[in-house]
């Protein structure tokens, strides 16, 4: 009974000895796994502010073409309130200009 008792022994031992092998293994892939994901999503979250950031800007550039825009309307709108003027106003008469009337 002793040496039945004392094989148990060694082969509870040596089956420990395999779990714990085996468990650092597995725990070493699972730990390799993880910090490559948290790398990977590392990574993404710099790519995501850098694209929030780009968007950012981009929406401050639109905003300011938009004004610039508006105010290229506003004085397009008021040369052709000019040209309309001009073209509405009577022609002067040469004849009585200063120059000629002191010719003459």
């Amino acid at each position: 009974m002793r040496a039945l008792g004392t094989r148990v022994r060694v082969i509870y031992e040596s089956l420990q000895t395999e779990v714990e092998s085996w468990n650092k293994s597995a725990l070493a892939q699972v730990d390799t796994q993880l910090r490559e994901r948290r790398r990977q999503f590392r990574r993404r979250r710099e790519a995501v502010e850098r694209i929030e950031e780009a968007a950012g800007g981009l929406e401050a550039r639109l905003a300011e073409l938009a004004a610039q825009e508006a105010a290229l309307r506003a004085i397009g709108e008021e040369l052709d309130a000019l040209v309309d003027a001009f073209a509405d106003a009577p022609a002067p008469d040469l004849a009585s200009t200063p120059a000629q009337a002191r010719r003459a």
